[in-house]
């Protein structure tokens, strides 16, 4: 069961590594700047107020910044050992890293590019990378305080498996974070799957607003990967990825079809 209507032959487990890896590795190739180390949607705060204060370094990845700033604040990961599943280019990772100092800071991704690239680009105390997919998680139970999905689980061809994963490796009374697009008429199914792996809901949010304000404003970024590149047959299953965002999911949103939901969830004992 995804989160959307992207539940189709074309997101089997082999095609969704092939593309996310083809990807990463058309990212490093482009981007020798590096000024792109987030695959996430940016958030636009709706008032001025409600700014953050960031590093010069910083600033050229702001929205995307403030879309995790945004889900985790309500969280305390001072000296907590956290685990972020789907961690893309690392650039979420690092920004909590750095500014909310986790005893250890884990990314998990199943693209061996973008691990690549976080273990050659990041040198950071307490934060690493390793390759492994979001069904088998490779640590024992028990072994994180948090863990944080950010718009990586609709692409998922089993989103409970993911789930139970995410309760196993997390200690008692500890906190899932977890946010991304949602189909307006799985949202009922998504709560329920969560229940049953085994959360209760603390916190919920809907941040559709200020993910459509980023898109409506801001012009999408083009790596000029080009469609004519890719074969024919795969086409359809890479378009999502040809630019920062996929059209079908970023419709959805603008449309009213699907909302983009944060959730603070703790692990019942």
């Amino acid at each position: 069961m995804n989160l959307s209507n992207q539940s189709n032959p074309q997101f089997s487990e082999a095609i969704k590594k092939s593309r996310r890896n083809f990807f990463a590795k058309k990212m490093n190739q482009k981007d020798t700047a590096l000024s792109n180390n987030f695959m996430n949607y940016g958030f636009k705060n709706l008032s001025a107020d409600e700014e953050i204060n960031l590093l010069h370094d910083d600033e050229k990845n702001r929205y995307f910044i403030q879309l995790y700033d945004h889900v985790i604040s309500k969280v305390d990961l001072y000296y907590k050992d956290i685990l972020e599943v789907s961690s893309g280019r690392g650039g979420g990772a690092s920004y909590i890293n750095r500014y909310y100092a986790p005893k250890t800071y884990t990314g998990v991704e199943s693209s061996k590019n973008l691990i690549n690239f976080c273990n050659s680009y990041y040198d950071e105390p307490g934060l690493s990378f390793i390759k492994a997919s979001e069904k088998k998680i490779p640590f024992s139970s028990e072994s994180f305080d948090v863990l944080i999905n950010i718009g990586a689980a609709r692409f998922y061809d089993d989103f409970p498996k993911f789930c139970n994963e995410v309760y196993r490796v997390l200690r008692k009374d500890s906190i899932f974070i977890f946010a991304d697009i949602i189909e307006k008429r799985y949202l009922e199914t998504v709560k329920h799957q969560l229940r049953m792996a085994g959360f209760t809901i603390e916190y919920k949010d809907d941040i559709t607003k200020n993910i459509t304000a980023f898109i409506e404003d801001e012009p999408i970024h083009d790596y000029s990967f080009k469609k004519e590149r890719i074969p024919g047959f795969m086409k359809k299953a890479f378009s999502p990825f040809i630019k920062n965002h996929d059209p079908d999911s970023s419709e959805s949103l603008l449309n009213g079809n699907a909302v983009f939901m944060s959730y603070i969830l703790k692990k019942v004992s």
